[in-house]
Order: structure tokens, then C-alpha cells, then sequence
């Protein structure tokens, strides 16, 4: 833990240097901002839905799910690194990012 504010200014500055914009917020501000502004709690409740985990979930079904618009807007996504492998990835911070895109953020590309 002592480490994890240096690599984070690390990985930070390489993805400005990369030409990427970086908002940062810590948990603390992000739920101090929740609690006093009740647009957000208002737009969470309006796009935040909880979906049970689906395990037949593939490439397809995915695009499929965006193809239909049932999968745009809101992404929450737990990632579980095995046992085995955390030793190996140690030196990669997790990264959190809160965004709001609409459909007229996306380009036609995507």
C-alpha cells in the first residue's frame, strides 16, 4: 500500500503523456459529491441497473446486447484476479473510472 500513490502518479502521468485526459476522484470525494448532489443519485437510479451475473454471457451476446441498446450507458464490472496469478500482476494498480457517455459521445465508429 505505501507504493500505490506513487504508482498511481506514475500510471497517470503515462496516460497523459499517452494523450489520454485523466479525471481523477478519490472514494471520499466521490461520495461526499453523491451524498450533497442529488442529480447524480438521480441519474444512478435512472441508469445503474443491478443485473444478476450471467455466465453465458459471450462476444456476441455482448455486441448483440449493444446492436439492441439493452447494453449502453452504465458499465459496472468486477474483474477477480485467480490466486495464482496475483503474484504476476502485483505491479498493476486497479483502475477505476466513473464516466457518463451518451450517444452522441460515441462516434460512428463504435
Amino acid at each position: 500500500m505505501s507504493t500505490l500513490p506513487k504508482d498511481t502518479e506514475d500510471i497517470t502521468n503515462y496516460l497523459c503523456n499517452e494523450g489520454y485526459a485523466v479525471v481523477t476522484i478519490h472514494e471520499c470525494q466521490w461520495l461526499n459529491h453523491k451524498s450533497k448532489n442529488g442529480v447524480i443519485e438521480e441519474v444512478l437510479k435512472k441508469t445503474v441497473k443491478v443485473v444478476r451475473p450471467r455466465h453465458n454471457l459471450n462476444r456476441q451476446s455482448i455486441l448483440d446486447g449493444i446492436l439492441t441498446g439493452e447494453l449502453f450507458g452504465v458499465l459496472l464490472c468486477d474483474i477477480h484476479t485467480p490466486d495464482h496469478l496475483k503474484e504476476h500482476f502485483s505491479e498493476f494498480c486497479p483502475i477505476f473510472k466513473n464516466a457518463l457517455v451518451s450517444a452522441k459521445d460515441v462516434g460512428p465508429h463504435m
